[in-house]
């Protein structure tokens, strides 16, 4: 008798879920049974480290919203490029919210942005943006939205508002009642939404971290990743080139946080890909290189020989990036390494 009113209770479960689904829309109530292991659809920036080293999945996710601050010239929109075109490698419709009016078509070009298979919003307030925004994403035909920078969004009440008013609180009242159907969208339509903030100097704060994010913490609470850049010149000679960018993981939903990793910028080229491969290289002792002869596969390069090879050679290139991408999925112990200390 007992095994036959489980029976009955487990059909019944089965027919309310159909019901509910029926309701609420298919995919409101999540079945696991038929996935042994959850796999994300990425978009790459085409950095090794950032991909592989500090977000662990090979690049952002779709479904998943990203938080990415710090100062300005912190390499924000240079990210942001290297993610849309790769996103458009994919054949992916592209949305950019640009918030402060100041999107640069030709720097976009040379990081491999294609202009004319973009959707490029600039707004008059925040409301505005948001809205159009998801409209758009509703379409379900949106891989990847980019909102740069939530910083420069200001809500309608603020923008017309006359000079010298107390607007305080408009912009965090704004933020908390906006990123949640943002989320909502983000998973529902499976959007890949990077969203930047610029810091600000608190100066009510005398000791500790004195930067601030405007707009309060909704969007910290929201993003399922929160990552934290900060620069320093690259010099070479008197000369600025461009910069090394510390990108940092706070909080990471889809790996393990607090990943670090360094990457470096040129100036009108984006990441400098060539440098981290040889960086790598080096640490994952993939070559030898002695007296300027690199040793790979047993083959002998002069050492500028073997960099022009990796410029000129895509399959080479690829072929040397792939063993630094296994290497780091499956690192390699050392014995030395292995054995514990004995005091």
């Amino acid at each position: 008798m007992a095994k036959q009113k489980t029976e009955e209770k487990q059909l019944s479960l089965e027919d309310t879920i159909k019901s509910l689904e029926k309701t609420y829309g298919q995919g409101s109530i999540v079945n696991f049974k038929d996935d042994n292991r959850r796999t994300y659809d990425v978009i790459p920036t085409g950095s090794i480290k950032i991909d592989y080293q500090a977000l662990g999945v090979g690049g952002f996710c779709r479904s998943k919203m990203y938080m990415v601050k710090g100062w300005e010239g912190s390499n924000k929109t240079t990210l942001c490029g290297h993610l849309t075109a790769n996103c458009q490698k994919q054949n992916g419709k592209v949305v950019f919210v640009d918030g402060e009016h100041a999107y640069d078509v030709t720097y976009m070009e040379d990081l491999g942005v294609n202009m004319k298979d973009i959707i490029l919003i600039q707004p008059d307030n925040f409301e505005m943006g948001m809205e159009i925004l998801l409209k758009l994403m509703e379409t379900g035909e949106i891989y990847l939205a980019i909102i740069d920078s939530d910083s420069s969004l200001l809500p309608k009440g603020l923008m017309e508002s006359e000079v010298g008013t107390q607007t305080i609180g408009k912009k965090a009242k704004a933020n908390s009642e906006t990123y949640p159907k943002i989320k909502l969208a983000t998973s529902k339509y499976n959007v890949c939404t990077v969203v930047t903030c610029q810091y600000r100097v608190n100066p009510g704060q005398m000791f500790g971290d004195n930067r601030v994010i405007p707009g309060g913490h909704a969007l910290a609470y929201w993003a399922d990743v929160i990552v934290d850049l900060t620069k320093r010149l690259r010099k070479e000679g008197d000369e600025t080139s461009g910069t090394e960018t510390t990108f940092k993981t706070t909080k990471n939903k889809t790996f393990t946080p607090y990943k670090e990793v360094v990457f470096t910028t040129l100036f009108g080229v984006g990441i400098d890909k060539l440098d981290e491969i040889l960086q790598l290289g080096k640490e994952f002792e993939l070559w030898k290189l002695r007296a300027g002869i690199v040793t790979y596969n047993e083959i002998k390069y002069k050492e500028e020989e073997f960099i022009q090879m990796l410029l000129d050679n895509p399959e080479f290139y690829e072929e040397v990036k792939n063993k630094i991408i296994d290497l780091i999925k499956n690192p390699v112990v050392k014995l030395e390494e292995s054995i514990p200390e004995i005091n």
